[in-house]
């Protein structure tokens, strides 16, 4: 009598891969896991974005639009005082908690307003302090404190840097043309 073999795993094979599994999920977690970490990823990469569209906007609009810093958002718009007929519009923003409770106007959410909220689990920081300036129609920075029209800016590049968790964000935009890395 011949024996027939049949195809397939053991029982202890398919224990052994999900033990397996199980391991190197349970190493994963813990990058993973890190909510600060990743907010202050996320948000770095949000700020850097908004600043790029600001660069955008300027060009397209053939108009100043200020980036706008306070300590709990960064935001667009026409005017450094962030008039609610002076804002930025956008596609929308993230949508978080946290821009939802930042990014208002009149009391209310608003959400294609180009403003991002700093989550709560982020601390910010901002190399000169004074953080606000605008990019003119040509895409060139310029300090909140030089006047409109000027050809000479004393923008002299800034550092926004954002710390979560175990993890530090850097966001550099250049003088002279405000690239942003």
């Amino acid at each position: 009598m011949k024996l027939l073999r049949t195809r397939g795993f053991t029982l202890v094979e398919l224990v052994v891969v999900i033990l397996i599994i199980g391991i190197l999920g349970a190493a994963a977690y813990g990058r993973f896991a890190s909510t600060p970490t990743f907010e202050a990823r996320a948000f770095g990469d949000q700020v850097a974005a908004l600043i790029r569209y600001a660069k955008r906007t300027a060009i397209a609009q053939n108009r100043n639009v200020y980036v706008v810093f306070n300590a709990n958002y960064v935001a667009l718009c026409f005017d450094p005082a962030c008039a609610s007929s002076n804002m930025v519009i956008s596609p929308g923003n993230s949508g978080n908690s946290a821009t939802r409770t930042y990014c208002l106007d009149g009391g209310n959410y608003k959400g294609n307003w180009a403003c991002e909220g700093k989550p709560g689990s982020v601390t910010m920081s901002t190399s000169p302090a004074a953080a606000t300036f605008y990019v003119d129609a040509l895409a060139k920075p310029f300090a909140s404190t030089d006047p409109s029209g000027s050809s000479s800016s004393s923008f002299s590049g800034l550092t926004i840097t954002l710390n979560g968790g175990d993890h530090t964000s850097t966001v550099v935009v250049e003088a002279e043309t405000a690239y942003v890395h």
